[in-house]
């Protein structure tokens, strides 16, 4: 059985969960950007392939278990919303970029998608490498989507979902090891994560370079000397 993850429903197949869901909780002019006629978007993990960006992250939920859930929320602002998304990006390990915006009459429709997603293209082997030494973009799809439906009265309507496929988040952290301007942080999170090991985000100290280090273990020191001075003096007294 499959469930949907925003009404609870039931279903006997991913196919008639698909279905349910781009007709109860996604509308037409709903979709995503990159929804065409012609199926342009591949799984990363079994190559099949789907016409829109919903499709392909309700595939990885259910075929797949790609972590987390779709999730369908509504905010009071778009501060809200965007707390609450860079909340969920450092959570999951995820950054989103802005790649479309469709504009109504009482609202407006924006699409994010994961930063490292790429297009699947044939490119002279010399030209991808030096592509890939400047990009960190996999050259291939990824589940994770955000879109949001910025409406008149202030209020936002969230559909996203924050799920990546291990091997292609591998080949995410691969790319980030070889650039010298990646945060240490980042990478050391996202490789916690994959490995299964470690403790989780909030527990991991930000990365701290050896000369930060040693003026906080020489603050350390000189905090420690006065502390003994004051000691010492109210012993004495």
């Amino acid at each position: 059985m499959h469930k949907c993850d925003i009404c609870g429903s039931f279903f006997s197949s991913s196919q008639n969960l698909r279905r349910h869901q781009k007709s109860k909780h996604i509308t037409e002019e709903e979709t995503m950007a990159t929804s065409t006629e012609q199926p342009t978007l591949t799984c990363p993990s079994c190559l099949e392939h789907f016409r829109d960006q919903f499709d392909l992250a309700t595939h990885c939920k259910v075929e797949h278990c790609a972590g987390e859930e779709i999730t369908d929320i509504e905010f009071n602002n778009w501060d809200e919303f965007e707390i609450w998304m860079r909340m969920k990006e450092y959570e999951t390990y995820t950054q989103f970029v802005r790649r479309d915006t469709k504009r109504r009459a009482h609202h407006n429709v924006y699409y994010f998608l994961c930063m490292h997603a790429g297009r699947e293209r044939n490119v002279d082997p010399q030209e991808q490498k030096k592509r890939y030494r400047r990009s960190k973009k996999v050259r291939k799809n990824c589940p994770a989507f955000a879109r949001a439906q910025h409406k008149s009265d202030g209020s936002v309507k969230v559909l996203s979902y924050f799920g990546h496929k291990l091997a292609q988040v591998g080949e995410i952290l691969r790319t980030l090891l070889r650039e010298s301007r990646s945060k240490p942080d980042f990478t050391r999170r996202l490789c916690v994560q994959n490995l299964g090991a470690g403790p989780r985000p909030k527990n991991i100290q930000p990365f701290k370079t050896r000369q930060a280090a040693n003026r906080e273990k020489a603050a350390r020191k000189v905090l420690d000397e006065s502390t003994a001075v004051m000691n010492a003096t109210d012993s004495q007294s």
